[in-house]
């Protein structure tokens, strides 16, 4: 049992090792997540002028069935 424990000590402390290496990344990224910049606010698009378009029934000539020519109404 005792030669069991000697085998795993230096994972151990390998593992306690890169535990300890990598505390100053995580409070660096704790850091950085408390100083980061607000987000931007969009800014609001100014709203598109629409010309209007004359409606099919708008138009001065009436065409019916049979005639060949529009006549003027």
């Amino acid at each position: 049992m005792m030669e069991r424990l000697r085998a795993q000590k230096p994972v151990y402390t390998i593992l306690i090792a890169i535990i300890i290496a990598t505390i100053p990344c995580y409070c660096l990224g704790f850091v950085a997540l408390g100083i980061r910049p607000s987000p931007l606010t969009p800014t609001p698009i100014p709203a598109t002028t629409e010309t209007a378009v004359p409606d099919a029934s708008a138009t001065p000539y009436e065409v019916g069935p049979g005639t060949g020519t529009p006549s003027k109404t």
